[in-house]
């Protein structure tokens, strides 16, 4: 039996300044980041996930949001 892992970064984040944010918590998706999110859950649609592991961060936890729900 195999398994495949797919790994997927948080979309892109509202950030203006500039600012290395690392973990800082409170950072979230600008509304690009929105729409690759909203992508992503379309694309997983088609696959089996059998879990989805995700950061406590804002940023992780809206890019992740289409694909739970998905």
């Amino acid at each position: 039996m195999s398994s495949t892992v797919h790994v997927v970064r948080h979309g892109e984040v509202h950030n203006p300044e500039k600012i290395l944010y690392g973990r800082q918590p409170g950072w979230r998706l600008s509304e690009r980041g929105q729409e690759m999110a909203q992508t992503i859950g379309e694309w997983s649609k088609v696959l089996d996930l059998g879990a989805l592991h995700v950061s406590p961060l804002q940023r992780a936890q809206e890019t992740a949001a289409p694909i739970a729900a998905a």
